[in-house]
């Protein structure tokens, strides 16, 4: 009888199993971090222009920008999103965020994310973006 060197078919399919096991188990939780980690970094976007409407109410600036829609204004990667301000009267702001049609955020989803943004009231996060009502802070 030969000394045969190397591993049995037994072996090789254990191995084989036990590796799908773990990528069944890796697969999902690696695609909801992912997920989770570009509605953060959308919701931060939206923050950002939050902090920037801020400024420019607290400086009487904001009618140059109110409604334009210029991302430029807002130092927005304008291949990324669209952006809209527009007033809602009484020094109240709606705004507008939505994935550029393009851009990396095309089918990101935030449904659920609403929650999470308390600076803004009667808020709609879905696979449209992020619209809601903001009221800058006065002096």
């Amino acid at each position: 009888m030969k000394n045969r060197k190397g591993f049995t078919l037994i072996e090789l399919l254990a191995v084989i199993v036990i590796l799908a096991i773990i990528l069944l188990i890796a697969v999902p939780q690696v695609t909801q971090i992912i997920n989770k980690s570009r509605q953060d970094a959308f919701a931060a976007s939206y923050r950002m222009v939050l902090k920037q409407i801020d400024y420019y109410s607290l400086q009487g600036d904001l009618d140059t920008y109110d409604g334009t829609g210029q991302e430029a204004n807002y130092d927005l990667d304008a291949d990324q999103y669209d952006l809209t301000v527009a007033s809602a009267g009484s020094g109240a702001y709606t705004v507008t965020l939505a994935p550029d049609a393009d851009g990396d955020f095309k089918d990101i989803d935030m449904n659920g994310y609403c929650a999470d943004l308390t600076e803004i009231t009667s808020s709609t996060c879905n696979t449209s973006g992020i619209t809601g009502t903001y009221v800058p802070p006065t002096e």
